[in-house]
């Protein structure tokens, strides 16, 4: 089997993958990178989809920052903006040829930084999402049922010891 033919497994086995992946998440991702991206270019930084910027991980915990500083965003939105990243970066389409579960930074041949792998995945990310996680969770209070009163405690076990069904007169406050 020639290298033609394993890239055209590896083809199928993503777009197998991605079919894995609902349709309304896809979207999600799509605009999300979308949005990401705009982030990017709108800072001085080049597009993600065309360069993978060796502060890419930096970009990326801003954003995920400006969109979970709201105690009304849940984690929940905030994994899905990284999921969308890691998504992207993971494609076999827009993967680099290096291991899409890590990112590193090298220098290239002109001696200027690049980053290679997966943005999402840097320690820098996942320690980021790990503090939010942790403050979110510190944010969130269960709301507390009000005590029951003495006097309807009383109405109740009136009612559960009659042989009666329902509330009559007596029972009621």
């Amino acid at each position: 089997m020639g290298g033609g033919g394993l890239h055209e497994l590896v083809k199928q086995g993503q777009e197998k993958a991605n079919g894995a992946i609902k349709k309304a998440t896809q979207t999600v991702y799509e605009s999300s990178f979308k949005k990401f991206a705009e982030l990017c270019l709108a800072n001085g930084y080049p597009d993600p989809h065309k360069e993978r910027h060796h502060e890419l991980p930096a970009v990326l915990v801003a954003y995920l920052q400006s969109i979970s500083a709201s105690s009304t965003v849940s984690l929940q939105t905030a994994e899905k903006a990284r999921s969308a990243v890691a998504s992207y970066f993971s494609s076999h389409e827009n993967s680099d040829g290096s291991d899409v579960n890590k990112w590193s930074v090298a220098e290239d041949d002109t001696g200027s930084k690049r980053g290679y792998g997966n943005p999402a995945r840097g320690p820098f990310v996942r320690q980021f999402m790990r503090g939010l996680k942790k403050k979110k969770a510190s944010e969130y209070v269960p709301a507390r049922a009000m005590p029951i009163s003495l006097q309807m405690l009383d109405v109740l076990h009136k009612f559960m010891v009659s042989a009666q069904d329902g509330f009559t007169e007596d029972y009621q406050m």
